[in-house]
């Protein structure tokens, strides 16, 4: 039975590392995007620009559970809108990046652990235990682990949400968004023309 080769999209920032060349040992990395691929990670987020972006990463191989454990940091800088103003906001994203991959599995292929545990719940009527990430790493692609790929995963979950502008204050945005509707509202506009027509 032949497989169908289904194209993959390329990410916005791609450093691969292959499985193979990970071992016990920490492999460690260290990887900052160009000015092409911050525009191009930019442009997927949906801020205004990505000034600076670098992580440093540590691969290790756990021999016990055939997986790789990678550790590392993030750190950059984006530019993105005031929700209130739409003026540029800057913003620092730092924090700290880690991540399982099955170190024995390609995409195409069920990780061990997960098909041990598959196997032994299966036909039962047990409850299916979450795994811990170690314990249910991701599946590796084309033998390798795109660090580029994870570290702008792991800013797009640090970026804020509501990003404002210097000296709007710390008054939380639902209440700011419930004066502004109260402002918008039609029928507030109606009332207070009724009662200057007295």
């Amino acid at each position: 039975m032949s497989q169908k080769n289904t194209p993959t999209m390329l990410p916005e920032w791609s450093h691969r590392i292959a499985a193979d060349s990970v071992g016990s040992n920490p492999l460690r990395a260290s990887i900052s995007a160009s000015e092409e691929e911050r525009k191009n990670v930019a442009r997927r987020l949906g801020v205004l620009s990505v000034e600076q972006l670098e992580a440093e990463f540590a691969l290790t191989r756990d021999s016990g559970i055939l997986a790789i454990h990678v550790t590392g940091t993030l750190r950059a800088k984006v530019m993105q809108s005031c929700t209130r103003t739409a003026v540029p906001v800057e913003e620092i994203v730092s924090g700290d990046v880690e991540a399982w991959f099955d170190g024995g599995a390609d995409e195409n292929a069920v990780s061990l652990i997960r098909a041990k545990r598959d196997r032994q719940t299966k036909g039962s009527e047990r409850e299916v235990p979450i795994l811990n990430e170690s314990e249910d790493p991701e599946a590796l692609v084309n033998g390798c682990i795109d660090l580029g790929e994870l570290a702008v995963q792991y800013l797009s979950l640090g970026l804020n949400p509501y990003p404002r502008a210097e000296g709007l204050g710390d008054e939380p945005l639902e209440m700011i968004e419930d004066a502004n509707a109260v402002q918008r509202n039609p029928f507030a506009a109606l009332k207070e023309w009724k009662e200057k027509q007295g």
